[in-house]
């Protein structure tokens, strides 16, 4: 007679506790996410408004392009290029530009 997954799990951890008293402690699990146009994406979750225009972040001090939208992208701006270099595509093409602060 074969023993189920759960069952299986269920006599090893508890015969484990009986033997030792206490439960393993799980090893430590570490994830790193890099999501493409996060800071970008954010605004869209928070104002659905803007869905469909390009969207621009830029940085702490707000000089610099740290995330855009594909619709930004598509005019030509560049990651990392300062905002007064692109701020006639800017008002031109009624790209929202926000801060990451």
């Amino acid at each position: 007679m074969g023993l189920s997954a759960c069952s299986w799990k269920t006599r090893t951890i508890s015969q484990y506790k009986s033997r030792t008293g206490s439960l393993p402690l799980p090893s430590p699990v570490f994830a790193l996410v890099d999501c493409n146009k996060f800071y970008a994406s954010c605004e869209r979750v928070f104002n659905p408004r803007l869905n469909g225009f390009p969207i621009i972040v830029l940085s702490n001090t707000d000089g610099c392009m740290v995330a855009r939208s594909n619709e930004a992208k598509a005019l030509g701006i560049g990651m990392g290029v300062p905002e007064f270099m692109v701020r006639d595509i800017i008002r031109t093409h009624q790209v929202q530009v926000f801060s990451s602060n």
